[in-house]
């Protein structure tokens, strides 16, 4: 297993600083997850525990995935713009590892917490590429004003059970809206930093990604959570 720094070329010349995870010694080309990191103004980045627990997991469970600096974050060229045009570095992620032909371009996923959660949201109807999506404490705005309730993707969403930013419980009446199948997953005592939760964290999405990307669900080995440490349900 292995983890290369890379550069991503975006949109109006800007160069982000990325890392491309990708599990060795399997004969197919793996899955493949693009992960979107929370608010700099948050300390959110490529580097944001969250995020390398997700990376770690998900390449020891034969997941390859890229996470990588938005715009104006650490190394990455340009200027920050607070969602304005975010979503062009996530395009061109998923441009890179189809370049890199690292691999199964038919079986990626998009996964973002908080900020970079809200992107992915703004953007779900030009991300053709992504075959499920995890959002991660996503602001409550971001998930009023897309369009998912039209999307019939897989999506799962994850919350603390103390988070003051995003309500766990707001966020469970604005899912009970949508007529889609969602998963929710709601972690008790934690708050949205979600420190201490990394590797429960991990192990769902990498979970979830598996029974979505995998040609073959059954076959992950993926160590169960204590069953104290959270819940999870289909959400409708």
């Amino acid at each position: 297993m292995g983890h290369t720094r890379i550069d991503i070329y975006s949109s109006k010349g800007v160069t982000l600083e990325g890392i491309v995870a990708r599990p060795e010694g399997q004969d197919l080309l793996p899955p493949a997850a693009i992960l979107c990191h929370p608010h700099p103004v948050l300390g959110g980045d490529l580097d944001h525990p969250v995020l390398s627990a997700i990376d770690w997991i998900c390449m020891g469970e034969g997941i390859a995935s890229l996470r990588f600096n938005f715009r104006g974050v650490g190394q990455s060229t340009g200027r920050f713009s607070n969602g304005d045009s975010e979503l062009e570095d996530v395009h061109a992620a998923f441009r890179l590892i189809e370049g890199l032909r690292c691999a199964d371009t038919n079986r990626m996923a998009s996964v973002g917490y908080s900020f970079g959660a809200s992107v992915l949201l703004k953007g779900i109807p030009k991300l053709k590429k992504s075959r499920s999506f995890v959002f991660i404490a996503p602001p409550l705005s971001s998930v009023r004003k897309s369009s998912i309730a039209k999307d019939s993707r897989p999506k799962l969403f994850i919350c603390g059970q103390k988070d003051r930013v995003v309500s766990s419980t707001g966020l469970q009446r604005e899912l009970d809206r949508i007529d889609q199948p969602i998963e929710f997953y709601e972690i008790p005592y934690a708050d949205h930093g979600l420190s201490g939760h990394e590797l429960t964290i991990g192990n769902r999405v990498a979970e979830f990604l598996l029974s979505n990307l995998q040609n073959n669900p059954d076959d992950s080995n993926l160590q169960q959570d204590d069953p104290g440490l959270g819940s999870i349900w289909p959400w409708r």
